[in-house]
């Protein structure tokens, strides 16, 4: 039970395989006669060997629910991390076929399982990938080990990684990375923002990617073989005109939302015809103008022609009273040439923004198609100044022993900007996250329309920003109306524990409604079996 549930699973080298299974058997041996598990017997389970295995080793307990299940798991990581992190399947193939590679025997066993080098802009799920691969490997989003980059900018700060040397504040206590991994050598290491340390930290790393081991002030050797050490960076994101972008692709997508909206011909013939007002208003003006011009004309010369008395003379006042008349005709019919012309190029630029008539969808497959060339150069100058950045920042030596994009030969792995057709699924993670401590807590279930959905990913996301605002959304517009109105209903002597709470949209906000009270649903079991289930939920 014991090397085929335990040992098999965790893909160990030989010798590694002999040091667990003489663990086991000295667990097996010691607590046979004492232990009292599974209902008052003497027997020593598998639940009992994994908790002491993983107290003795480090190893997440988590971890060791192992069996042959667990092959398909490892083939299947690529779509089970997908569904928690949106649009980075480049990112999570490059640590599947890293972890594929230590879980088969395939990876050098003399280095980490995996090194990666993550960049991108901000608000990608850099860091939230870290937590879903902790939370795949070892069962826990929070089982791994960080690292603020920013807090080593000093050239002394790398003695905390490894220990304070003799004669220092500080010896004997151990470093803060070697003494992590020393007593948890089964661990994802996130080492963020890494840009920001000094050089002579990241020679401490030099050595642990390239023979999986490192020195601390003590002189213990501590083994990094069986960590997956993942660094994070923004690096040459400064070069990039991000908020050009941002406009470029706001103006577009507002028209398309205009385009969108303009569904009643009825309607959309209005706002056309009053779009057009401010030209005939300045058509007709300029024509009254006009008329008035040539009319004062008019008034002159007859006023001077009635006192002539030369026959000559009044011929001629008469010849140019009668030329004003073609002189109006002409100017007018040059100003309403001019006007119309003006009028008809408003008309289709407010036909095509309003959706008019039979251009709707190639003015939206036009704008469509400007928003997507906008993301090409926008990505394509992230990918040069991120390769300009990350060459000119990190030395070759360091940049080598870290593993390869899995679509290029890059040593980093650039993180995908996120767009607006992914910020729908953040929005269901983040709500879900909220409605699951709130059902764990207080035994309450929300329920949301899509209405609410709509309201989270209209404010939740930005272009520049990604996800990031998505959280500052969930927060304004569910968690802290809600917080208030379960305190009102409080006052009111009403509880919301162990209630449905619909969520709607009313004037632009959210608002609250008590239902029905929720029936608790007790599974009932049996005395048998009692304390390995017990066992198997603890672990």
């Amino acid at each position: 039970m014991a090397k085929k549930g335990v040992a098999s699973a965790l893909t160990l080298p030989v010798e590694a395989y002999n040091r667990v299974a003489a663990l086991v058997n000295d667990i097996v041996s010691a607590h046979a006669a004492q232990q009292k598990v599974a209902d008052g017997k003497s027997v020593v389970d598998i639940d009992l060997i994994k908790r002491k295995l993983a107290a003795k080793t480090g190893i997440s307990a988590g971890q060791l629910t192992l069996g042959e299940e667990d092959a398909s798991r490892y083939v299947n990581m690529e779509a089970e991390v997908s569904k928690r992190v949106v649009n980075q399947d480049r990112a999570i193939r490059a640590l599947a076929n890293a972890i594929r590679r230590n879980k088969s025997g395939l990876s050098n066993p003399h280095r980490p399982m995996g090194k990666f080098l993550f960049v991108g802009p901000t608000g990608t799920g850099k860091t939230y990938l870290v937590k879903e691969l902790a939370r795949f490997l070892f069962k826990d989003p929070e089982a791994y080990v960080r690292f603020d980059m920013s807090e080593f900018m000093e050239e002394h700060t790398y003695m905390r990684l490894v220990g304070a040397p003799p004669s220092y504040v500080g010896f004997g206590s151990g470093g803060q990375l070697t003494e992590a991994v020393r007593k948890r050598p089964y661990t994802v290491i996130l080492l963020d923002e890494v840009e920001k340390a000094h050089p002579k930290v990241w020679d401490i790393f030099l050595q642990i990617l390239d023979d999986g081991r490192l020195t601390d002030s003590e002189g213990r050797t501590v083994d990094f073989k069986n960590t997956v050490i993942i660094m994070t960076s923004n690096t040459g994101m400064a070069a990039v005109d991000s908020q050009k972008y941002e406009r470029m692709l706001t103006e577009r997508w507002e028209k398309l939302k205009a385009l969108d909206e303009a569904q009643d011909p009825a309607l959309v013939a209005a706002k056309v015809e009053k779009g057009l007002d401010g030209l005939r208003a300045g058509r007709e003006a300029e024509l009254k103008a006009l008329e008035a011009k040539v009319a004062k004309a008019r008034a002159d010369l007859e006023t001077a022609s009635a006192e002539l008395t030369d026959l000559s003379q009044v011929m001629k006042a008469q010849q140019m009273l009668a030329s004003l008349d073609g002189k109006l005709d002409a100017e007018r019919e040059a100003a309403e040439a001019r006007h119309d012309k003006l009028i008809a190029a408003k008309r289709a630029e407010l036909e095509a923004k309003f959706g008019a008539g039979g251009d709707r969808e190639t003015a939206r497959a036009k704008l469509q198609a400007e928003a997507d060339e906008i993301e090409k150069a926008w990505d394509a100058e992230i990918a040069l100044a991120i390769h300009e950045g990350v060459t000119q920042r990190f030395r070759p030596e360091f940049i080598n022993r870290l593993d390869e994009d899995p679509d290029s030969k890059n040593k980093w792995v650039i993180f995908n900007r996120l767009k607006k057709e992914n910020i729908g699924i953040i929005a269901k993670l983040q709500v879900k996250e909220f409605v699951d401590l709130l059902s764990e807590r207080h035994g309450t279930e929300l329920v949301l329309g899509d209405d609410v959905m709509d309201l989270l990913i209209e404010h939740g996301f930005s272009p520049l920003y990604g996800a990031r605002p998505m959280q500052a959304a969930v927060e304004k517009f569910i968690i802290d109306p809600l917080a208030k109105w379960v305190l009102d209903m409080a006052q009111k002597g009403e509880s919301a524990a162990d209630r449905r709470i619909k969520v709607s949209v009313k004037d632009g906000t959210t608002s609250f409604e008590m239902l029905e009270k929720l029936e608790k649903v007790v599974e009932k079991r049996t005395l048998e079996g009692a304390a390995q289930a017990l066992t198997r939920e603890v672990m």
